[in-house]
Parts: structure tokens; sequence; C-alpha cells
């Protein structure tokens, strides 16, 4: 199989860093468009990963960074690197692939976990329609805030930086059961999660013109 004539260059954390986090962002070069994928391991050759944590999907070319969204293991030596197809389909046998120098780093170990913050709405049991406006309470010491929203065990989270404790999600055509919960995040962690909440959205009737 043929390979990759231009590979990305990992930028941050740079290889042998050691952090002061547990959710550090990772950061890198791609010289084109590809289909990658960002994988971190406690092991060097990747026989053991926590999850692929991006998965394989196309990025386009330039600066690149992807925050993690879950706490890796404090005081531990990690491993990071991308593995892309830069030709082909997914599907394509031919397809030439590559991948990433790879890189080190050890995560921090002394910093706070902060507490979860109290979901406000929508309540436990409630019925909305439509796009859903989520809000909780502040938490002191939060950079931002991490919001985990889903169904049928499929769940997406959204980084809502600073201070707002309310965010929208569009769920105008999508009628169902859903569960939310939110965590505050400082530079150190994510914390705590809420009690998961559910509720049904109903989602918008669409009506067809004759």
């Amino acid at each position: 199989m043929e390979k990759c004539l231009h590979t990305p260059t990992l930028v941050r954390p740079k290889d042998g860093s050691k952090l002061e986090t547990l959710i550090p962002v990772l950061q890198w070069e791609q010289p084109a468009l590809i289909y990658s994928k960002i994988e971190v391991s406690t092991q060097a050759d990747f026989s053991t990963n926590t999850g692929i944590v991006h998965g394989l999907q196309p990025v386009l070319a330039g600066f690149q960074e992807l925050k993690l969204g879950s706490n890796l293991d404090p005081n531990t030596i990690y491993y990071w690197r991308l593995t892309f197809l830069c030709s082909g389909g997914l599907d394509d046998p031919n397809a030439r692939q590559g991948g990433s120098s790879t890189a080190s780093f050890i995560t921090g170990s002394d910093g706070n976990i902060l507490p979860a913050p109290a979901p406000l709405s929508p309540a436990e049991g409630s019925i909305t329609s439509g796009p859903t406006f989520f809000r909780w309470s502040p938490v002191k010491g939060a950079r931002g805030y991490l919001l985990s929203s889903g169904s049928n065990g499929f769940f997406f989270p959204d980084f809502v930086n600073g201070t707002d404790t309310e965010y929208e999600v569009d769920f105008t055509y999508s009628s169902g059961h859903y569960n939310w919960s939110v965590a505050a995040y400082n530079d150190y962690a994510v914390g705590s999660f809420s009690t998961p909440i559910s509720y049904e959205n109903k989602g918008i009737a669409v009506t067809i013109p004759e």
C-alpha cells in the first residue's frame, strides 16, 4: 500500500512535556485535507488505548487543535499520534495511509476537581419542543462547562467556554426522550457531572403545503 507524501506535525504537547492538567489540548499542523484520527495511549506501541479521542473524519489543512473532554489519569505517561488516510475513501483498499510521529507527555497530579453544577432546566420529566435551552447553576473557579446530552446511549459533549451557564441545542426535528448532565472544568480537569436529567422533546411539526 502506498504511503502518504505529507504527514501532520505534532505541535503540543511537545514530546516529553510535564503538564499541569488532565485534559490537555492536542495541537497539530495538517498539510492537506485528510481523514484523520487521534489516538492516546499509556503504551508507546498503542497496544492499550484510552480510546480514539477523535474518530476518522475529514480535517482541513492548517493548524488544528482538540481539547480532551474527559480526564486522563494523574501523574501518568501518555503517548499520542495521528493516523490517517490521505487519498481514497474509507472503504478503498488502495487508499494511501500514513501516520505522524509519536509524542509523549506526563499528566499533572496536584489540581482541584470541581463539584457538579446544579441542573436547572429542562427539569426532570419536563416536556420541551424544538430547540432545547439548557441552564445550570454556576460553579466557583470554573473556566467553562461541559454539557452532555443525548439519547439511546449516544451522548454529545459540548464545551461552553467562560462563565455562561446556559446553552441552546437545536432539536428542531428530533422528537424523543433525552438525558442531560453538566460538569464544570478548570485548567486542571473536568469536574464531577451532575445527576442525569430525563426529559422529552416533542420536536416541531412540519406542515407540508398542499
